[in-house]
């Protein structure tokens, strides 16, 4: 298959007053399947009931998507913003994976493979804030915080995913809230980000939508600058032990208990 994209792009911005901005945005995006999606191969299983199977599929289109970005943005103080900003997005092609009868040699299989969809809308808006507390005496004048919230809705219109669930791996509602220090050669941070639920697999004509739960995830670092070449560095990933949870259409339908033990780096 061969493909040609015009992808245009125009940013815009106007200073309304002091350090207050308001900004949009216009463009176009492709998203090109990857070399696994595209494989050729295909596995059979005869000895299920119905019979079945799952490859890739060499017939995926690209993902394309029009966008519109739009932002006021108030900086004040040496390094600090408080911003809102709205998206909108058409997604042409969305990828996934799907399970559809397919007839191989007059025999009927529930074939898995991924698949484009037919089309999306995705919008919504974010919050965010930063400041560094610069105005408090000493060494306490390092510390800053940043914060965001995130609330995005999508749907889908695609004849196999009627289920108005909308596009996978995408929460509803998500933030983040982290701790700054900033002061000569150290620097600190501590990150805690939550999500709410969302699908991980998209309902098929034998199988229900699979959601992941809301979880939590922290995160902290620290560094120490020796000299201009060599600094010290400790950091921890999910530092909670978050368990997470996937289930089956309804929260007592699970399906797997997982999770992604502590990591340190030094």
């Amino acid at each position: 298959s061969s493909s040609t994209n015009w992808l245009p792009n125009v940013n815009l911005s106007y200073e309304l007053g002091h350090n207050l901005f308001v900004r949009g945005a216009y463009y176009k995006t492709v998203t090109r399947p990857d070399f696994g999606q595209l494989s050729p191969s295909l596995t059979l299983n005869d000895v299920s009931v119905p019979k079945s199977g799952s490859g890739g599929n060499p017939d995926l289109k690209s993902t394309t998507s029009t966008a519109y970005d739009a932002s006021i943005e108030w900086y004040f103080g040496k390094s600090n913003l408080l911003s809102l900003a709205g998206f909108y997005k058409n997604i042409d092609g969305f990828i996934v994976g799907g399970t559809q009868t397919e007839t191989i040699n007059g025999v009927p299989y529930q074939i898995t493979r991924p698949r484009n969809l037919g089309s999306a809308k995705l919008k919504g808006f974010e919050v965010g804030y930063q400041q560094f507390l610069d105005f408090l005496p000493g060494l306490f004048s390092g510390l800053g915080v940043q914060a965001n919230f995130t609330y995005v809705d999508s749907k889908v219109k695609d004849v196999f995913f009627t289920n108005g669930l909308g596009l996978v791996n995408l929460s509803r509602y998500s933030y983040n809230l982290t701790g700054l220090y900033e002061k000569g050669p150290l620097q600190m941070r501590v990150a805690y980000n939550w999500r709410s639920k969302y699908v991980n697999t998209q309902q098929t004509a034998t199988q229900p939508a699979i959601f992941t739960d809301a979880f939590p995830w922290l995160d902290a670092s620290i560094s120490y600058d020796l000299n201009k070449h060599v600094s010290l560095s400790l950091e921890g990933s999910n530092l909670l032990k978050t368990m997470q949870f996937d289930y089956e259409a309804v929260r007592t339908r699970p399906q797997v208990y997982y999770v992604v033990d502590r990591t340190f780096v030094a």
